[in-house]
């Protein structure tokens, strides 16, 4: 509400008034603004970017040149270097992988004929991602082909989805090389 009056106040060139803090610091900048009108994921890359946190400068990077079907959300996802969590990226203590990222990307681009409805949903990449994250021997052309071959269901959650990717993956292998 505070902005639409903010809005309709200057579109009427009337007179704005604003409280001013003293001693405030830039810290608190984000909880006003969270307040006012909600940060979205891009508020707060930009913030941290322009303070010089050079992970949020790389992440800030890829997501202006991203010309992909991945949203912003799935963009930080794939390319935190462990698992991403929304408080670690509002806080300053996001970490930024551009190997693991472009891994994923890789990856994703090579599923997509497979499952052109489902490759680029936020929550089939972040089930994807956790199952390569948690996996060192994970191989793409192996889940490539076990897609052609046998249907992978994309389920509501992350965790069943996850689920599904692993059963896919893993139909006649060993012990030895299934993954988890």
């Amino acid at each position: 509400m505070v902005s639409t009056v903010f809005e309709a106040l200057k579109r009427l060139d009337m007179p704005i008034s604003a409280k001013i803090r003293f001693g405030a610091s830039e810290s608190d900048i984000i909880p006003v603004n969270i307040v006012r009108r909600g940060w979205s994921i891009s508020d707060y890359i930009r913030h941290y970017s322009s303070k010089g946190l050079i992970d949020y400068v790389k992440l800030e990077e890829v997501m202006n040149n991203n010309e992909s079907k991945l949203g912003a959300n799935t963009l930080v996802d794939i390319y935190c270097e462990t698992y991403y969590r929304a408080p670690t990226l509002r806080e300053g203590k996001y970490l930024f992988n551009r190997e693991k990222g472009e891994q994923m990307r890789d990856i994703i681009s090579k599923i997509e004929p497979y499952m052109p409805l489902y490759s680029h949903t936020a929550k089939f990449v972040k089930a994807l991602t956790q199952v390569v994250k948690n996996n060192k021997n994970f191989n793409t052309k192996r889940l490539v082909s076990q897609i052609q071959k046998h249907k992978l269901n994309v389920y509501p959650n992350v965790t069943d989805t996850a689920k599904s990717i692993v059963e896919v993956y893993n139909i006649r292998l060993n012990d030895k090389n299934r993954i988890f």
